[in-house]
């Protein structure tokens, strides 16, 4: 859950509280079978976190970065848009900060008002969490450029 999907229900509360209650006033109502949650983790076998996957955590441009500093683990992110992955290395390991992009075609015209018909570095697009033997062993992008292409592993999937 991110804050698109809670700015639904506040910007509906805020602005006509008189129909609160009403059927179909929250987003579980209109997807009965998603389990929203803040944050989901993938768990070692001694119940230490090995990938933590959240909408967001640390912002900006180094969020990636930052959100494997300050949690000490792999983490993946939404929030920013973008599609990129940061590798720290520290005395525990290799830990990754995964930035996973947007699902969301990029050039839409339902993002107009909301970036100001500003140009944004974001990308759509996807990241594959590989894991071998139980362990995260890193991530794998998939890109989606706004001319239609699919880019992964270096093929051109979809023209």
């Amino acid at each position: 859950m991110g804050n698109h999907d809670a700015r639904f229900e506040t910007r509906l509360a805020e602005k006509v509280p008189e129909y609160a209650g009403t059927e179909g006033f929250t987003l579980k109502e209109h997807f009965p079978e998603w389990l929203p949650t803040w944050r989901t983790d993938i768990v070692l076998p001694d119940g230490r976190s090995e990938v933590v996957i959240q909408h967001r955590f640390k912002g900006g441009m180094h969020a990636g970065q930052n959100n494997v500093l300050w949690s000490g683990t792999n983490y993946v992110t939404g929030h920013d848009h973008m599609l990129k992955a940061y590798s720290i290395t520290n005395v525990h390991g290799l830990f990754w900060g995964v930035h996973a992009g947007t699902m969301a075609p990029i050039n839409s015209k339902l993002f107009l008002h909301y970036t100001e018909d500003r140009p944004v570095n974001w990308q759509e697009g996807f990241a594959l969490l590989w894991f071998r033997g139980g362990r995260y062993v890193g991530p794998e992008l998939v890109h989606c450029t706004p001319d239609g292409r699919v880019i992964h592993r270096g093929d051109i999937l979809k023209v």
